[in-house]
Formats: structure tokens, C-alpha cells, sequence
């Protein structure tokens, strides 16, 4: 999440004399006097001085602070919360034979499916766009109406991006449910796939000097994707279409192996 302490390029335990520096510093960097007519450098003048007037006051500098520590905290719960309860919406009902019980009524393995993620989706929301919404229109009430305005689209990124993160780990989650019966086991295989992936991509990339070995690196994908959500594109290790490739195909794997698992008579309507 790219924050006003990123904005002026100090740590977020910077004082206020580092911070009051690296605001003299920014400015000069993209003064008006300096770039006459590059609207790139305006928008970054306006994203420096809104970014100055939160740090800069300490109560609004406190809320601020707050809010970032609870973000960062809705990170980790989503992946414990995906691992915990992901695991045990599917294997349940395979294990004891309940899926001829739902699919012989009027319910599709389709309807099925949908209402399973439809947990997730719900569930991970509450730690995802929703608290993200909720900190960019706090942040809009603290800066104003002119912040709102220059940078409303950050709230369709801050959605969209959040969707595109529930919906591959609810997948993800959804599959190791049907194919492991264990509950703890499929948990602890999805935990593997996102950091265990993580880590076998860093080394395919170090033998082979590639930078191709993130395409099996969901988490960084799915980085890439947020990058390009929030219009910073640079030093990216794999092209954007190529992550949104990725993505698709782990995605069409995903409901592969789902509608491969989950095979029963359906009534038909």
C-alpha cells in the first residue's frame, strides 16, 4: 500500500524534523518553478503537501498511524482466517457423503460452488475493501475535497484490487478442500502454496537468471496486479498481462480440479 510516508520517502518512525525535511526535499523535486506545464510533477506537489499536512500535525499524524497498523494487521488475518476456514467448506461434505444429499434437490455443482465462496467472499471482505474503503474516506475527510477528487480512483483500486486477492484465495482454498480431506492438512498446504511458491520462485529466478520464475508466485502476482491498479508500473518483474495471464490460468486450474472432484447425479430441473 503505497502511503504518504512512502509519498515522502521517510519510515513511518520518522520524526518530525525528518519529516519537515523530506517535505522541503519532495518539493523542490517537483516545484512548479522547476517543471512548468508537466502535470506529472502537479500531481505529485499535490500528493507531497497532502501528504505533509496529515504527517506534519500530530493528532491527525496518530489516527493515521492507526489506521495503517489495522491494515497491516487485515493482511495477516486474511491469510489465517483463509487457512482456517477455507479448508473445511468442502472435504466436510465429501468426506461424509453430503454431496448426494445437496445435489440430488434443485442444486447445481455450479449453485454449489457459488455458495461456498460466497463464505469467503463475505467473510474476507470484512477484513479487505471494507476497512480499506473506510481508511480512504477517512483520509479524504482529513485532507479534503480537492484530495477526493484527484484521487477517487484509488478507491476503485483499493476494491478491485481487494476482490482479485479474495477470489484466487478463495479458490486456492476451495480446491485443497476438495482434494484433501484433513482440514489442518489442506490449511497448511495452502499456507505452502503461497509462501513455499514464493520461495521456489526466488530460487528458479537465481539459477536460471530469470525473472519468470514469479509466475508461480501467486503472491507476487497478484502484486503486480495491485501495481498496475494503483498506477505504479515501475520495476516490475513481469509484465502486467503476463501476471494477469498467470492468474487466469491458475484460476481455470482451480475450477479445473473443482468441477473434476465434485461429481455426483444432479437432478435435473
Amino acid at each position: 500500500m503505497h502511503t504518504h510516508y512512502d509519498v515522502l520517502g521517510v519510515s513511518w518512525k520518522a520524526n518530525d524534523d525528518q519529516i519537515r525535511a523530506a517535505f522541503r526535499r519532495s518539493v523542490k523535486t517537483c516545484h512548479p518553478d522547476l517543471h512548468a506545464g508537466d502535470r506529472n510533477a502537479e500531481r505529485k506537489l499535490r500528493e507531497v503537501l497532502a501528504a505533509y499536512e496529515i504527517l506534519r500535525k500530530p493528532q491527525r499524524k496518530a489516527i493515521y498511524d492507526r489506521l495503517l497498523r489495522a491494515e497491516r494487521s487485515a493482511r495477516v488475518q486474511r491469510f489465517v482466517l483463509t487457512a482456517f476456514t477455507g479448508p473445511g467448506l468442502i472435504s466436510p461434505d465429501l468426506a461424509n457423503g453430503a454431496l448426494t444429499l445437496y445435489l440430488c434437490r434443485p442444486l447445481s455443482r455450479t449453485e454449489y460452488l457459488l455458495g461456498k465462496i460466497s463464505v469467503l467472499v463475505i467473510t474476507l471482505s470484512w477484513i479487505t475493501w471494507v476497512p480499506g474503503l473506510v481508511l480512504f474516506f477517512v483520509q479524504a475527510s482529513l485532507s479534503g475535497r480537492q484530495w477526493l477528487i484527484d484521487n477517487a480512483w484509488l478507491a476503485g483500486a483499493i476494491l478491485w484490487g481487494s476482490l482479485i486477492w479474495v477470489f484466487v484465495l478463495a479458490l486456492l482454498s476451495l480446491t485443497l478442500s476438495a482434494w484433501v480431506k484433513w482440514r489442518v492438512v489442506a490449511g497448511a498446504l495452502l499456507l505452502g502454496v503461497l509462501f513455499f511458491g514464493a520461495g521456489f520462485a526466488r530460487a528458479i529466478n537465481a539459477v536460471l537468471r530469470t525473472q519468470h520464475g514469479y509466475l508461480i508466485d501467486i503472491s507476487k502476482l497478484v502484486s503486480i496486479v495491485w501495481q498496475d491498479l494503483f498506477r505504479d508500473t515501475a520495476d516490475l518483474p513481469l509484465s502486467v498481462m503476463e501476471a494477469w495471464v498467470a492468474l487466469l490460468a491458475i484460476a481455470a486450474f482451480c475450477l479445473y480440479l473443482l468441477m473434476r472432484k465434485i461429481r455426483v447425479n444432479e437432478v435435473v430441473r
